[in-house]
């Protein structure tokens, strides 16, 4: 006959240990001779089969940042998971966790929360399972920008507001909740004040594209300033006059200056530049010259003018030398004594008859 017996020798729990198995088997003759003999047979009982988890996540969500920016992502707030363990045999843990990952930012105060659950359980016989969802957490602020204090009317030089749509010329400000912000301006000129009064029209716009409500700014300006004027006169020049005494003296010969008209505020200031002669001045010889004196007056639309003067001296050279037209004539004093000295004086004063030309004036 044969029969065996199990002892447990390693048992990790109820689905994994070792059984030694001995077996006996025994025989006698009729003679009453008997003999036994016995064997061990090793059995290991394994569990292969993971635990089972049936993982389910919070549904997507948006939630909102308060005054202070400040937004509560707690699982209380946002939901938690639905979670089930199950193991064949026996099971030894389980645990679930979270990881969030920011995958879509706008600005402060508004982005998008990748929230990624993770679910685990490992049974007694070291065999495990884990299981993931994501859930997706939208963070929103819906907050605008509020107004600081400011002046609504003020008196400002037209300089401090040559961009009337730039924030940075008599700005105002706006404070948000989360981020800094930046500002669009419409502005309309209106009547009053010289050169005019300009209303602003404010927006406020946080990073999240919350816009505030509209603030008025009046601004009437005032301008006490001429235009700043340069004038620089063309050099001094000197001409040849022709064969008639005349030379060209207008001032595609003579030249015309170069100025500049820069007003603080008005970039069309109206101006007029022109000229004067003074009356022609003789000097050595045949040579003559006179001032000519350039004047460029500019006004603003605020009537502010200045005007500002420049000299430049025109000269002009008669090179021409006098024709003699007739010839002076012989004449023979004798030196006798007898008073003949009034008759060569005579002959001299009236240059021996000659007479001659010249293109400027007499000779």
């Amino acid at each position: 006959s044969s029969e065996y017996a199990d002892v447990v020798v390693d048992s990790l729990s109820a689905g994994c240990y070792t059984i030694e198995r001995t077996w006996t088997a025994s025989a006698s003759d009729l003679c009453g001779n008997d003999s036994t003999t016995t064997c061990m047979q090793t059995i290991m009982v394994k569990d292969n089969t993971k635990p089972d988890v049936t993982l389910s996540c919070p549904g997507d969500i948006t939630v909102y940042v308060d005054a202070t920016c400040y937004v509560d992502l707690d699982v209380s707030n946002t939901g938690d998971i639905t979670v089930a363990y199950d193991d064949n045999c026996e099971m030894d843990s389980t645990g679930s966790s979270y990881a969030d990952v920011v995958v879509d930012s706008t600005g402060t105060g508004c982005y998008t929360i990748e929230r990624t659950w993770t679910a685990t359980a490992l049974d007694a016989c070291e065999n495990d399972s884990t299981t993931t969802c994501m859930q997706t957490i939208t963070v929103s602020d819906t907050i605008a920008p509020q107004w600081d204090d400011y002046t609504i009317y003020q008196f400002v030089s037209c300089d401090d507001i040559l961009d009337p749509t730039d924030p940075a010329q008599v700005p105002i400000s706006a404070t948000d909740n989360c981020s800094g912000v930046r500002y669009e301006i419409e502005a309309h000129n209106l009547s009053g004040g010289c050169p005019g009064t300009w209303m602003r029209l404010w927006t406020a716009i946080d990073s999240c594209g919350n816009r505030s409500v509209e603030a008025q700014q009046y601004l009437q300006q005032w301008d006490s300033l001429a235009p700043a004027l340069t004038l620089d006169c063309p050099a001094d020049i000197s001409l040849e006059v022709d064969a008639s005494c005349e030379a060209g003296t207008d001032t595609s010969i003579t030249g015309a200056p170069e100025f500049t008209v820069i007003d603080n505020c008005d970039s069309e200031a109206t101006f007029a530049i022109s000229y004067s002669d003074d009356d022609t001045t003789g000097l050595c010889g045949n040579t003559y010259q006179f001032v000519r004196t350039w004047q460029l007056v500019a006004e603003d639309v605020c009537e502010n003018k200045d005007t500002i003067t420049c000299d430049q001296i025109i000269t002009l050279v008669d090179s021409i030398t006098p024709m003699v037209t007739t010839a002076a004539m012989d004449t023979t004093v004798e030196c006798d004594g007898s008073g003949n000295d009034s008759a060569l004086q005579a002959w001299l004063a009236n240059y021996g008859g000659a007479t001659a030309s010249d293109v400027c004036g007499n000779v």
